[in-house]
C-alpha cells in the first residue's frame, strides 16, 4: 500500500502493477486478495483493483476496458445536455464487453466500428483521467443509437441546448456515413441554429439521400411528407419548437 500511495496509483491491472511499482512479487495475486480482505483495495472486476476510498466511476467505468469513452446519455450529462440523470453509465468502445456492476452502478458497453471512435477529449489529469465524447461528437452517437441517449424530446432539447461547432459536426456525419441521422440533424440545425450551422446545413441538403426517412426513428410511420429533408414529419415541427421552449 506503501508503494501505491508513493507512486500515486489510484487502480491497476494486475499484470501490470509490478511494472509501475519497479518490483516483483512472488506471491502477487496472494498479497492482492489479502489486500481486499482487508479493505485495503477493492476488485472492479477480475484482475483490476482501486483503493478502498477511490470512487470515481467515471474514471473506473473507462478503465475497465482499454479505449472506453464515456459517450452517449452519460456524456450529455457530463456537458450539461440534459439535466436527467442516467441511473447506469454509457461507455463506448470497439472491444466486445459485456454490461457490468461497478460498485452498484450498471456500467454498459457500447460497442461500435473503430472508425466511431473519434470526436473524445480527456477529462482530470493523472490516475483521475478519463475520455469522453465531446459535444459533436455525443450528438452523433446519441442520433446514431437513440436508444442509448433516453428518449427523444431529450435529445432535440440537447441540441437545441449544444453549442455547436459546424466543422467539427460535418468531420464526424462523414465518418458515420448515415443519411438518416445528417438529415434529421439538418433539419433541427435549420430550426435552431441556423445562423451559426449554415455549412453543416448546406452539407445535410447535399447528403441526405432519395429514400424518406422517419424524423423520430422510434416513432410510428404516420405524418406528413417534407421533400426539402426527404423526412416524414411523424413529430410536428411545432411539437419541436416546442420541445426547444419547454423541454421539461
Amino acid at each position: 500500500m506503501k508503494l501505491l500511495n508513493d507512486h500515486e496509483i489510484l487502480y491497476f491491472r494486475m499484470e501490470e502493477v509490478e511494472a509501475r511499482l519497479g518490483q516483483t512479487f512472488s506471491n502477487l495475486n496472494e498479497v492482492l486478495e489479502n489486500l481486499v480482505d482487508k479493505g485495503l483495495l477493492a476488485r472492479i472486476e477480475r484482475g483490476k483493483y482501486t483503493l478502498e476510498e477511490f470512487r470515481d466511476l467515471p474514471v473506473l467505468a473507462c478503465y475497465m476496458v482499454r479505449d472506453g469513452i464515456l459517450a452517449y446519455w452519460s456524456a450529455l450529462h457530463h456537458h450539461g445536455l440534459t439535466e436527467r440523470f442516467p441511473n447506469l453509465l454509457f461507455v463506448k468502445t470497439a472491444h466486445r464487453k459485456r454490461q457490468a456492476s461497478l460498485f452498484g452502478t450498471t456500467v454498459r458497453f457500447v460497442t461500435v466500428h473503430p472508425r466511431k471512435m473519434t470526436g473524445q477529449q480527456a477529462v482530470g489529469h493523472g490516475d483521475r483521467q478519463y475520455q469522453v465524447s465531446d459535444p459533436e461528437s455525443t450528438l452523433i452517437d446519441c442520433f446514431d443509437q437513440p436508444q442509448y441517449a433516453g428518449d427523444y424530446a431529450d435529445l432535440i432539447s440537447a441540441f437545441f441546448k449544444a453549442d455547436i461547432n459546424a466543422d467539427k459536426l460535418i468531420a464526424y456525419a462523414g465518418i458515420y456515413n448515415n443519411l438518416s441521422i445528417i438529415k434529421r440533424m439538418g433539419l433541427l440545425a435549420e430550426l435552431t441554429h441556423k445562423k451559426e450551422l449554415v455549412p453543416f446545413i448546406d452539407f445535410a441538403r447535399k447528403h441526405r439521400g432519395k429514400e424518406y426517412s422517419l424524423f423520430d426513428p422510434g416513432g410510428p410511420d404516420t405524418g406528413s411528407y417534407k421533400a426539402d429533408w426527404q423526412l416524414r414529419m411523424n413529430m410536428t415541427v411545432d411539437d419541436i419548437l416546442d420541445i426547444t421552449q419547454n423541454p421539461y
